[in-house]
């Protein structure tokens, strides 16, 4: 059966959206960003077949239907510095941030096969520059520290996107209640 790599995520509203889109512009090593544009990440890029796409969406849905929405902030410039060293906007774990993300989990992992790592725990982010140089993280950081401004938004839905080519293009939106 034929398979295609989807993802959940929140999408950044405006003014906010164009604004960390003109960070991760003046900042990019890759073009990775250009993919999606400015997101929270709710769940991994993960195969799911043709076929079960339509349960997927009916389980999204009952999920959306659990929650009103709530706010989001995001607060300030972090780091992950693994193997790739990547300037990130924090987004604070609200309870309601943790627990759609939960239920998230739980619904997909009826659908596909889970990662060790899809279990560790929660780090909500939005991805500035990544795949940096030790040098080129030094040079960044406190450049994209000094442009960024705090903000916070109404979190009223969530996005199944589906890679087509090189883009994500979004298949679904799921209202809050």
């Amino acid at each position: 059966m034929v398979s295609s790599l989807y993802l959940i995520a929140i999408t950044i509203p405006e003014p906010y959206y164009t604004e960390l889109q003109t960070i991760q512009d003046e900042f990019a090593v890759v073009a990775w960003k250009k993919r999606i544009g400015s997101h929270i990440t709710l769940f991994r890029p993960f195969q799911i077949e043709t076929g079960t796409v339509n349960d997927v969406v009916n389980g999204l849905t009952t999920v959306a239907q659990k929650f009103k929405p709530f706010q989001i902030r995001a607060s300030k410039i972090d780091t992950f510095k693994h193997d790739n060293l990547v300037i990130y906007a924090k987004v604070e774990l609200s309870q309601e941030l943790a627990w759609l993300q939960e239920d998230i989990l739980d619904t997909i992992k009826q659908y596909t096969e889970l990662q060790s790592d899809d279990y560790d725990a929660y780090h909500p982010h939005i991805t500035l520059a990544n795949k940096l140089t030790p040098a080129v993280f030094d040079d960044f950081l406190p450049k994209i520290k000094h442009k960024f401004q705090k903000f916070d938004f109404a979190c009223s839905e969530f996005t199944l996107f589906k890679v087509q080519d090189t883009a994500w293009d979004p298949i679904k939106s799921f209202h809050l209640r």
